[in-house]
Parts: C-alpha cells; structure tokens; sequence
C-alpha cells in the first residue's frame, strides 16, 4: 500500500519536529498498535499486581516508630516493588521493541509505502538484540559523560541519538551503528541537539499532564479514604509509555534521513536497497547492489 511520502530534502530544525508530529499523526493507528500490542500486556501485569496488592494504609506510613526496624515499615511496600523492578526491565525491552518496529514503519513511509503492524514487529523483533544492547551501551555512555560536568553526557547523547534508525534501517550491529551515527552528527551537532531538546520538551509536557492527573486522582483517593494508591500513577505511567515511545521513534527517523540526505544525497533508489536490507526481503525489481548511477557510493560509505 502507498501513501504521501515526507520530502527527502534537508530540513530546518523547525522542519524536522514538525515532520516528525505529522509523521507520528500520518501513521498513528499502526504505530499506537505496535505500542499497545507490546506494552500493554506489561501494563496489564502492572496494573493487575498493583491492584492486587492494594491500597497502602498511610498511618502506616506516617506514624513511624523510630526505633522501628526500617524492613518492618516498609514492608508492605516489598511485593510491590518487587513487581515494578520485573515489569521495567520488560518495560524497557518491550519500549525498545517498540522503537524498532515504528522505525520501520516509518522508514517504509519515506518511499510512498504503508506497512502492517505485524510485519514491522517482526523487523523490530529481528533487529531487538543488537537494539538493546546498543540502548544499554548509549546509556552508559551518556551517563558516565553526564557525571562529568554534564556537557560530554549531552555531547554523547546527541552524536549517538539516529543509532536505532541506522541499526534498523542498515541493519548493522550495535557498535558499528553506533560509529555509524557518530559519522552521521558530526558537524550537524546543535541542529540536532536542537531537534532533540524541543521533541523531549513536547514528550515531558505530555507526560506532566498524564502524570498531573494520576498524581490528582491520588491526593484526592488518598485524602478521602486515608490510604495511599499506586494504580493511578502505574496507570498513567503506561499510557505515557504507549503515546510517546512512537513519537520519540519518529523525531529519531526525521534526523536520520535528514543527515543522509545532507550527507549522501540520499534518494529512492538508495532507501528501496536500505528497505530491502531491512526487511531481508529477496526483491527482484531492485538494482544490484554495485550498480551507482548516481555516483553516490553505497549506503554509509562516506
């Protein structure tokens, strides 16, 4: 199926957030299906055990006895932590999932074409391992960077932030898609940075309000039956998570092909042999992989 595509040509860094809104609006339902078919069976389980376990009673939690053994106060807190420390780690493999499979969606979208959610999970689920451990080696990185001076944290974070759209979209592993976004941000450092701080900007002002609303919901359970709920807050944890996981892959998926169109001239005939590399397809109607009319060099070559 085809559908309007974005314009493969260089963007401003207004552009780029505006592309990216119209990109995550353009293909909303699949990519809010991928979120919820993934996490939402995470959030079920969080909801069912925070459920479960109930309401904590707050003069528990107030009226502390000082010479109370800290493991007796907090308690009745420990099965519930114990399932949030679970449902994160799958949380955080089920949002890279996720990540993955909207790339796809969205790197298809750039060539006219439209593609069901099931198969851009199976790219995502094809492409998880070296995702995750690329997410994991970023964050390190970025956070090890952010305990000196907090500037080459930031730095880090930038250079790296297209490494799940080269990963996906070349199919390379993750240290390799990692140098790959490097190559890709250098000397475009504050454009992107630029992108990247009003795309989280527009995520946290969704989120405060989700999270504004559960935090409201309980006070006010709280204040009129004396115990302290989590299911609000876990509730709207996972709505924020479903919403904004796409949007964040869709400002990733912008940069990227705004760096290649930059960089590489990257045009149609490039991204139907990145498309094909993606979905590890054998489609005939493509141009061997050495054929250059354009004199462009292979994907990544510079």
């Amino acid at each position: 199926m085809y559908s309007s595509r974005p314009d493969l040509r260089p963007l401003s860094v207004g552009e780029m957030v505006d592309g990216a809104i119209r990109l995550y609006r353009t293909h909303f339902t699949t990519l809010i299906k991928i979120a919820a078919v993934v996490l939402g069976p995470i959030a079920l389980i969080d909801v069912i055990a925070t459920a479960a376990i109930g309401p904590v009673d707050m003069s528990t939690m107030l009226l502390v006895d000082p010479e109370a053994n800290p493991m007796e106060v907090f308690e009745p807190l420990i099965p519930l932590y114990v399932v949030l420390t679970i449902t994160s780690v799958l949380s955080f493999l089920g949002s890279t999932l996720v990540q993955g499979a909207s790339i796809s969606v969205l790197a298809h979208s750039y060539r006219g074409e439209t593609i069901d959610w099931q198969t851009s999970l199976k790219t995502g689920a094809r492409r998880l391992v070296p995702l995750v451990v690329a997410t994991v080696l970023i964050s390190l990185g970025s956070g090890i960077g952010l305990v000196f001076c907090l500037v080459p944290g930031i730095y880090l974070f930038t250079m790296w932030s297209v490494t799940p759209a080269a990963l996906v979209t070349e199919r390379l592993g993750a240290i390799r898609a990692m140098g790959r976004a490097f190559d890709l941000v250098r000397g475009r450092f504050w454009p992107v940075l630029g992108a990247l701080v009003l795309s989280y900007l527009l995520y946290i002002v969704v989120s405060q309000i989700i999270g504004g609303v559960a935090s409201a919901i309980t006070v006010v359970s709280a204040l009129a039956s004396d115990q302290f709920s989590f299911l609000p807050s876990v509730i709207g944890s996972a709505i924020v998570q479903v919403v904004a996981a796409p949007f964040v892959a869709s400002m990733v998926t912008i940069i990227y092909f705004d760096l290649r169109v930059r960089k590489e001239g990257y045009d149609l005939e490039l991204m139907a042999r990145d498309l094909e590399r993606m979905e590890g397809s054998d489609r005939r109607d493509l141009p061997p992989a050495g054929d250059d009319p354009f004199g462009l060099g292979s994907p990544g070559s510079r």
